[in-house]
């Protein structure tokens, strides 16, 4: 067996034999999001490595969504990763999304490969981003964490350093945020609960920054997430019988999934 293949080979049952001690020389992180019921989240996996400690040459995490909140999506690791051994990338690299037994996450283990070459040495190391779908009826507040569960033989969540010794790391988790999409009435925009030519001249005065802004959704009259000279021109249209209804919520209060944001005090909770 070549040198490479053997280390590799070493890494990889150790990252089975589950954590032996726990260190602070390794931090496992991920950062905290925000995002919208039915959308999507990214967050973003880091590895510490404190000054002095070993480099980290491989890992084994289990990352899970506690309440079924958020569905693993899709997984990349990252350009820092990628370009170890040449270009080719880790020499074992196994990330799987897990629906089952333990909730629902992600399964990783990686063996970096050629040593000091491709190991982590002191510093923060971006590694592996994971794309989370929001569940449609998701709380206001929820998370992302580690855990010792996820897989019908539950894969322990450790580093394995450069001497082959495994450690269990401190671990960090992601605060997620759920914000509700706007509920609004489109083309209401100056949030009076109608719709009229007063309206238009609203989203006039914003363009033209003589007036407020506080929801841009309803002023959003065409449906297409910006909002520009097209949008009072869409409403007059309308108005005057000269082009089509508004895409919907349109005439009554919906909460329809939008890139806009709408803060105000209106006819709409």
């Amino acid at each position: 067996m070549h040198a490479r293949s053997l280390r590799s080979a070493t890494l990889l049952v150790l990252l089975a034999l589950g954590p032996l001690s726990a260190q602070a020389d390794y931090t496992v992180s991920l950062n905290d999001v925000s995002g919208a019921p039915g959308g999507t989240v990214t967050t973003s996996l880091h590895v510490e490595v404190a000054a002095g400690a070993l480099p980290c040459a491989g890992f084994a995490l289990s990352i899970w969504s506690p309440d079924d909140q958020l569905t693993p999506f899709s997984s990349a690791v990252s350009p820092t990763l990628m370009a170890f051994n040449g270009g080719a990338g880790p020499d074992h690299l196994h990330i799987h999304t897990y629906f089952g037994q333990g909730g629902v996450g992600f399964n990783m283990a990686i063996v970096f490969g050629t040593p000091a070459l491709d190991w982590l040495p002191a510093g923060d190391h971006h590694c592996v981003d994971m794309v989370w779908q929001v569940a449609d009826g998701a709380p206001s507040y929820t998370s992302i964490v580690f855990c010792d569960c996820i897989g019908s033989t539950p894969l322990a969540s450790e580093i394995v350093s450069s001497d082959g010794s495994s450690s269990v790391p401190a671990f960090v988790p992601s605060n997620v945020t759920i914000n509700p999409s706007p509920v609004f009435f489109r083309g209401d925009a100056n949030s009076d609960g109608t719709f009229n030519i007063a309206d238009p001249v609203f989203t006039l005065f914003y363009l033209f920054s003589f007036g407020p802004g506080d929801c841009l959704a309803a002023m959003d009259a065409n449906g297409d997430d910006v909002i520009n000279v097209a949008d009072p021109l869409y409403s007059l249209f309308y108005i005057n019988s000269l082009g089509p209804v508004p895409p919907p919520p349109f005439l009554q209060c919906s909460e329809h999934l939008t890139g806009l944001s709408c803060h105000t005090t209106g006819i709409c909770p």
